[in-house]
């Protein structure tokens, strides 16, 4: 197969969409999740969304190897990567607060869920929103555009 068709293939399939009400044009915004994080030594999350996502993993676990090069056994020093890679590396997705309506990303395996701007447990994903009841105005339904 022609791997410039694949790599194509694979965009249209990876593509964010948004979430737009048939009634009111609320839009849920994709943007504000699904793609992975590489989160840095200050413990901000930077946003892996293009496709260089795996150089800059192998750059920071290359650097972290070089660090943990004293260890004698190399057993010892790959569960270390494995668990740098666990701790380090996660995955945002997008989500929505039904009581306040903000829209944020939230690592689903490591983040409380919870809106960090209301702190309402009411949240839920695009994905769940999809084909559902309209948050902002309950009389409309969301569906991809």
């Amino acid at each position: 197969m022609n791997p410039e068709r694949i790599e194509v293939e694979f965009h249209k399939k990876t593509t964010l969409y948004d979430h737009r009400c048939n009634y009111c044009g609320f839009i849920l915004d994709e943007s504000t999740g699904g793609y992975l994080y590489l989160q840095n030594n200050m413990g901000e999350r930077i946003p892996l969304r293009d496709h260089g996502e795996r150089e800059i993993i192998a750059q920071m676990l290359r650097a972290e190897e070089e660090s943990l090069s004293d260890f004698n056994a190399v057993d010892a020093s790959q569960s270390a990567l494995i668990d740098l890679m666990e701790e380090r590396v996660g995955y945002l997705t997008s989500c929505v607060c039904i009581d306040c309506l903000e829209q944020f990303g939230l690592d689903l395996r490591k983040d409380n869920i919870e809106c960090p701007h209301c702190k309402s447990e009411n949240v839920r994903t695009l994905l769940e929103m999809t084909d559902k009841r309209c948050p902002k105005c309950k009389s409309g339904h969301l569906s991809r555009f």
